[in-house]
């Protein structure tokens, strides 16, 4: 791992870290940790990348009376071999800010809507071509669904676009990120 990689990583530890209990703290509000699968799938590359396939967790903040609601977390996503096609191996940390029904607590249907700033350390290893390394910013723009399976568990579905360009690679990173986890409330 970079010496950048390896900062990137601190950095989002650090800010899941503090951000858990400074969010817990209020009372009508509700912090959810949440682990999820995650499939990244390219857009407009004509065949020729292969799907990105991992793992990610967030903190989702849940206001109990208000419309909003927001993310910190992140996922790796590792390219798949798959014949001559370039694999993508995809490390992000994120923060969303979005939009939810109001009043969620202990609904089994809430819909949201939210969009983002990514941090992005991508590698692109092309077939019988060179290994490209960047760190970048991208956008995310987010749909999903998530409810309450329980008092304290939380399911989320979701469905986003990542846009990215690395720096210095000249690689767009134009992508379906679909991801589905289950979480449980933090406190209380």
């Amino acid at each position: 791992m970079t010496m950048t990689m390896k900062n990137l990583v601190a950095a989002a530890i650090a800010t899941l870290l503090v951000s858990a209990p400074l969010a817990a703290a209020h009372a009508d509000d509700e912090t959810i940790l949440v682990v999820d699968g995650t499939l990244i799938e390219p857009l407009a590359e004509d065949g020729r990348v292969a799907t990105s396939i991992g793992n990610g967790a967030e903190i989702r903040f849940l206001p109990g009376r208000d419309a909003i609601t927001g993310s910190i977390g992140g996922y790796f996503a590792l390219g798949k071999a798959d014949g001559q096609k370039t694999m993508r191996d995809i490390y992000d940390f994120h923060v969303n800010i979005g939009y939810k029904r109001e009043r969620s607590r202990g609904k089994q249907f809430i819909p949201f809507l939210s969009l983002g700033l990514d941090v992005l350390h991508m590698t692109t290893r092309v077939v019988d071509g060179p290994t490209l390394r960047g760190i970048t910013l991208g956008i995310n723009a987010q749909l999903g669904v998530m409810g309450y399976l329980s008092k304290r568990w939380v399911y989320r579905v979701s469905g986003a676009y990542l846009g990215a360009i690395v720096p210095g690679t000249g690689d767009d990173l134009g992508g379906l990120v679909l991801q589905a986890g289950l979480g449980r409330s933090i406190g209380d």
